[in-house]
């Protein structure tokens, strides 16, 4: 996902964070669901979508 690096702007301790996407973006359901999890220390959006530090979203 474009612009997003390494949690920019989030404070340690957040409550709460929200994304917003327009829903016009190319592959959007695939996107979500390579990117959905539980867990708070996984990356699978970062790891599927970035290459080398090459941003393939």
């Amino acid at each position: 996902m474009r612009g997003l690096r390494g949690g920019a702007g989030l404070r340690e301790g957040a409550d709460l964070v929200t994304l917003e996407i327009g829903g016009n973006d190319a592959a959007l359901a695939a996107i979500v669901q390579r990117c959905l999890t539980t867990d708070p220390a996984a990356t699978p959006c970062l790891d599927a979508l970035v290459v080398d530090g090459v941003d393939l979203g």
